[in-house]
């Protein structure tokens, strides 16, 4: 195994743990309406990202020396390009969604957007790492696609 798809494999895992710590924090309860009252989910939720951030960084400075070639660049270029798009379309696709829902309705929870703002986050991470994984095994030689 490679060392960037070992990079890219602990970034996925790390990255989905912390997502999957996050949605049951958020949820607990009764959910958005209660989640910017409830101090402790917040707190929580920030104690986790703060984590997994830690943890992303110890990663980072581990792996600051290792040297890539202009393979490993195109992919990982491809890789940043399709998780933009994916995340462009996550943030587009949510906002229609909470208009729609709130749209008769006098206003809408703020902790949606906290909502938004930490599973934009984990978005990144998590399709960046996965779409490097995906364009690292489609490859068939070197530069073929």
């Amino acid at each position: 195994m490679s060392i960037q798809r070992k990079r890219a494999w602990q970034v996925l895992i790390l990255w989905g743990i912390v997502f999957l710590i996050f949605l049951p924090l958020y949820f607990s309860g009764s959910g958005a309406d209660e989640w910017g009252i409830d101090h402790n989910s917040r707190f929580l939720s920030s104690v986790v990202l703060g984590l997994g951030y830690v943890i992303f960084f110890v990663l980072q400075v581990k792996g600051r020396k290792i040297r890539k070639d202009e393979r490993e660049y195109l992919i990982e270029l491809k890789a940043s390009q399709a998780a933009m798009i994916s995340i462009l379309l996550y943030v587009f696709i949510f906002g229609i969604t909470m208009f729609v829902i709130y749209e008769s309705k006098v206003f809408m929870p703020a902790s949606w957007m906290w909502f938004l703002a930490y599973t934009t986050v984990f978005l990144a991470y998590i399709s960046n790492s996965a779409f490097y994984l995906w364009f690292e095994k489609k490859m068939d030689g070197y530069g073929k696609y």
